[in-house]
């Protein structure tokens, strides 16, 4: 499981963001787990309403996070199913921006093995789908999700495959 994620989690304040936004800005590199740990705090702290809404430096923050994340690390294929589910459905219901920083799509678009839930993966088709990753999707990005797409088991993920990517 990674480090500060796990089931029961269902809140978080300013300092748990603002927590992880200090340590994992200190670092000159993150691993997957770590920018996947970012987003989920990110993602949580949108339903707070004592948490800044200004859309534009939250994205800073997110393409920060997503361009000192260099290495795949198998330790983010453990992310518990619930916090699948709350990633994908803040991708999709545009937490990070009608389209996310591409950057940070990028990044996602390249682990996208971890999201192995069901539901998780029908999100994540229909951002894909709805213009969440790019409308147009970017070269890198969508060259991300064709490779990456196959580990989707949901129907119209594969329909997808053939569709857009």
């Amino acid at each position: 499981m990674l480090q500060g994620i796990g089931p029961g989690d269902s809140s978080t304040s300013r300092s748990d963001l603002e927590g992880i936004k200090s340590t994992y800005g200190k670092k000159s590199e993150l691993i997957f787990s770590e920018f996947f740990n970012f987003i989920v705090r990110y993602a949580e702290s949108a339903k707070s309403p004592t948490i800044s809404n200004d859309q534009e430096k939250r994205n800073l923050d997110l393409i920060s996070m997503a361009r000192k994340t260099i290495k795949r690390d198998f330790s983010a294929q453990l992310i518990p199913q619930d916090k699948q589910r709350s990633i994908a459905r803040a991708i999709l219901q545009g937490t990070f921006g009608d389209s996310i920083p591409e950057a940070a799509a990028e990044k996602i678009a390249e682990n996208l093995g971890v999201f192995m839930e069901p539901i998780a993966q029908r999100d994540i088709v229909e951002a894909i789908v709805g213009g969440k990753f790019g409308d147009p999707i970017p070269e890198a990005v969508a060259e991300k999700i064709a490779k990456n797409l196959y580990v989707f088991m949901n129907f119209e993920a594969q329909k997808l495959k053939f569709r857009r990517c």
